[in-house]
C-alpha cells in the first residue's frame, strides 16, 4: 500500500523498528499474516522469538465456523525490532503504531475514514487521509503485474512461508494448551 510506501522512505535498516497493531475485532487470527508482512516489508529477516499473551478463550468470527482471537502476540527479532499485534475488547478502532529512529506514525483505520498522523522528535509534522484498498482489487493489481511479467512486489515464497509457520505454531501451541477440543484451525 502507498502508504506503508511512503513511510518506508525514512526507515534504514540500522534504525530500532517497532510496530504495533491495537484494536478490537479486527480479526486477529486471521489478520495478523498481513502485519507479519507489513514487519517484513520494513525489515526481513527471521524472528529469533515470540511472547504469548492471548487469552484462554476465542470469539466467533464473522463468518461462520471460524474463529478469532484475544489478547496480544509480540514477534520480537531483537530488542530493537518487534512486532506486538494486540485484540482486546473494548479497545479503540483499530490503530497501526509504526516507530523508527526519531520518527513515529499513528495509523487510524476506521469505517468511514483512515487517517495517518507523523511525528518527528515528538513534533508532529503531518496529518493526512489514506486509503485501503479492497483485497481483491490489490490482488488484481498483482496479477496484472505478474502476467505482465513484472515484479509484483510480493515476499518470496520461502520468506511467506516462514512467517505463516511462526504464526500457525503460536496458534497450534495456544490451542493445544488451552483449548484442548480443537484440532484444526478454522481462521480465514
Amino acid at each position: 500500500m502507498e502508504v506503508f510506501k511512503n513511510i518506508k522512505k525514512s526507515y534504514k535498516k540500522k534504525d530500532k523498528l517497532i510496530i504495533k497493531v491495537k484494536g478490537t475485532n479486527w480479526n486477529m487470527a486471521s489478520n495478523t499474516i498481513h502485519y507479519l508482512d507489513l514487519f517484513n516489508f520494513f525489515d526481513k529477516g527471521k524472528f529469533n522469538s515470540f511472547e504469548n499473551k492471548l487469552k484462554k478463550q476465542i470469539y466467533h468470527s464473522k463468518r461462520s465456523s471460524f474463529f478469532e482471537l484475544y489478547g496480544t502476540i509480540k514477534f520480537i527479532k531483537n530488542k530493537k525490532k518487534y512486532l506486538m499485534v494486540e485484540d482486546y475488547e473494548n479497545s479503540k478502532q483499530l490503530r497501526i503504531i509504526i516507530e523508527f529512529n526519531s520518527y513515529l506514525f499513528i495509523l487510524k483505520i476506521g469505517k468511514k475514514s483512515n487517517n495517518l498522523i507523523s511525528y518527528f522528535k515528538d513534533k508532529l509534522i503531518k496529518r493526512s487521509s489514506f486509503i485501503i484498498h479492497n483485497q481483491s482489487s490489490m490482488t488484481s493489481k498483482v496479477v496484472s503485474k505478474i502476467l505482465q511479467k513484472k515484479n509484483p512486489g510480493l515476499i518470496s515464497f520461502s520468506e511467506s512461508l516462514n512467517l505463516h509457520m511462526i504464526f500457525l505454531d503460536i496458534i497450534d501451541n495456544h490451542l493445544i494448551n488451552n483449548l484442548k477440543t480443537i484440532r484444526n484451525y478454522p481462521v480465514t
